[in-house]
This record gives C-alpha cells, structure tokens and sequence, in this order.
C-alpha cells in the first residue's frame, strides 16, 4: 500500500496537467511514485513531482482517466492537505473510494549507493546525510562510513 498526505492545490496542479488533452485517455497510463518527502506522476509526455508527506513508500500504475476523479475527490473535503492511499484495485482519498481493476502496484527498485573506491572521506562522511542508516548498510557502506569516522577522529 502506498500512503501519503498532499496539499489539494498540488494534486489539482498534477491533475491538471497529466489528464489534459490526452489523444486517448483510455489506454493512457499514470506512474506514481512515493519516496521521501515527494510524490512523482508520471504519464507519456507529461512529468510532476510534488511535495508530500509519504507514509508509505512504493510505486503504482492506473488510468489516467482516475487522475481527474482524484482532483475533484481531493477538493471535496474541507483537509487542505487530504491523505491518499493507494491498493491494488483500489485508491481512497480520506474517507472515499474510487474501484477499478487497472490500479496495480509495483516495487521500487532499491537502488545501490554509488561512491567510488578512493572517495575522498568528507563524501563518505557525507552520505549520512544523503541516506538513511538502512540504506548505508544495503549498500555495504556502514563499515567504510565508520571507518571514515574513525579516521577523523
């Protein structure tokens, strides 16, 4: 499940944008994706990154046509910022429902801590605050931070 909190002036700014002049909004599709403090759509020609407060991380995919339905859900209620989660099958916006068998969800891919092997060690200090704890020992980079530590101590 993919959560988070939006501002309605953001997801109608998004709404906007991606379901305007579709050649064929029925076959169109809308990528979401929920990481850190941003939420990215994303359908053919069309690209927005918004501010949000993620709950949940993840990626989903549904039909653009429900990217109007959300705008018009979103501004219904009286919470500037309304609370959206994503399911298979199924999106809600605080207390509403939209159903739909097109709404599926996908993994992000973890992606790997690029830094090379003679980096100097104030960028290996700095990657504490790029990434998380979790993501530094994904990436087999907890022994050489701390050893980076050590060092300038």
């Amino acid at each position: 499940m993919i959560d988070f909190k939006i501002s309605q002036a953001e997801i109608s700014k998004a709404s906007r944008l991606l379901s305007k002049v579709r050649t064929d909004p029925g076959t169109d599709i809308v990528d979401i994706t929920c990481y850190r403090e941003n939420v990215k759509f994303v359908v053919t020609g069309r690209e927005i990154t918004c501010p949000a407060l993620v709950e949940s991380v993840g990626a989903a995919q549904f039909p653009v046509t429900l990217m109007a339905k959300l705008g018009k859900l979103a501004a219904s209620f009286d919470d500037e910022n309304p609370r959206i989660r994503i399911e298979v099958g199924r999106i809600r916006v605080n207390s509403a429902a939209v159903s739909m068998p097109g709404i599926i969800l996908r993994k992000i891919a973890d992606r790997p801590i690029d830094i090379p092997d003679d980096a100097p060690i104030r960028d290996i200090l700095a990657l504490r605050y790029l990434f998380t704890q979790e993501e530094l020992v994904a990436s087999d980079l907890a022994k050489r931070y701390l050893a980076a530590v050590s060092t300038k101590t």
